[in-house]
């Protein structure tokens, strides 16, 4: 079974612990979610706070 690409994370009935979020997390790194993009990995969520071309969203607010 292929993993998904988009968890509903407001679904009282997702479970982060589940078999599908770590089937998912084995072929992907990253997914949608209904409030944006989840990283799965560890690995690459260091990797993206450290570089310094990522922002979070709310950095753009004021302007």
């Amino acid at each position: 079974m292929a993993a998904t690409t988009y968890f509903n994370l407001g679904d009282p009935t997702f479970d982060v612990t589940s078999e599908t979020v770590h089937r998912t997390r084995d072929e992907r790194w990253w997914v949608e979610t209904n409030y944006g993009w989840a990283v799965l990995g560890y690995e690459e969520g260091a990797a993206l706070l450290k570089d310094r071309r990522f922002q979070q969203g709310n950095a753009r607010w004021p302007e």
